[in-house]
């Protein structure tokens, strides 16, 4: 369980550190039993490729958490 909860802080970081390198401004974090959201401010300096980086920020580091999970041996049943 402490690995999920883990994997969803990393995951709604990511989306926040892309969204600073950016300089987009955050809305809204709401966090919750059931997961997170995150509410960026929508410009016209968020560029369209800007915000797709920013929304695939948190499904890349989903990967690269499970990779170095499977790499250091660390399952969820242990």
């Amino acid at each position: 369980m402490s690995c999920f909860l883990i994997s969803i802080l990393i995951h709604e970081m990511a989306h926040i550190i892309v969204g600073k390198i950016f300089k987009m401004k955050l809305k809204n974090l709401r966090v919750s039993i059931f997961g997170a959201s995150l509410e960026i401010e929508r410009t016209i300096k968020n560029k369209k490729i800007k915000r797709i980086l920013m929304y695939l920020a948190g499904p890349i580091s989903n990967l690269l958490v499970a990779i170095l999970m499977q790499y250091i041996n660390i399952s969820e049943d242990e």
